[in-house]
């Protein structure tokens, strides 16, 4: 998963914010972004607004709070009750299967025969699609097969598709 980076606008000059005010779930906050964002943990993009850099730890929903109280105003005012925002972090898309589970579910982690086709469908360009080594052996059942475009399923011959 690649870290990001999210902008915090306070919508007025504030001072005393750090990183330490922040609640998060399912990320932590990262020093650098590989993505010529900016580095560091927490940047100043100007008096009100600053950028934050987060790594999440999972897929799903992530999960950010300002505590309140957070940042304070030249006249002394600080922000309201925790502002939150939620960023859902998905899987990438794949042509490699890695589970014999049925269903497509995009915050697991895995690829299903029924995710890689529905990929492969979407180009229209020649896609082939393979399986991890982990499923040799397994079988995948029960999985309607709807090839819309020029698909290859390739693979080893330990794995069965009824």
């Amino acid at each position: 998963m690649q870290s990001f980076v999210l902008t915090i606008d306070f919508g007025i000059e504030v001072d005393g914010f750090d990183v330490s005010l922040l609640d998060l779930a399912n990320a932590t906050v990262v020093g650098e972004i590989t993505n010529a964002a900016p580095a560091g943990p927490l940047t100043a993009v100007d008096e009100a607004t600053y950028h934050v850099t987060l790594q999440p730890v999972g897929f799903g929903p992530v999960e950010v709070t300002v505590f309140s109280d957070a940042a304070e105003t030249e006249t002394g005012a600080t922000n309201a009750d925790g502002t939150s925002t939620s960023v859902l972090v998905v899987e990438e898309r794949s042509l490699v299967v890695t589970t014999n589970a049925r269903g497509s579910l995009s915050t697991d982690g895995l690829t299903s025969l029924e995710e890689a086709i529905a990929y492969a469908n979407s180009d229209p360009d020649h896609s082939i699609i393979t399986f991890d080594a982990a499923l040799d052996g397994a079988v995948i059942s029960g999985v309607a097969l709807t090839l819309s475009s020029d698909v290859t399923i390739s693979g080893d011959v330990g794995t069965a598709i009824s």
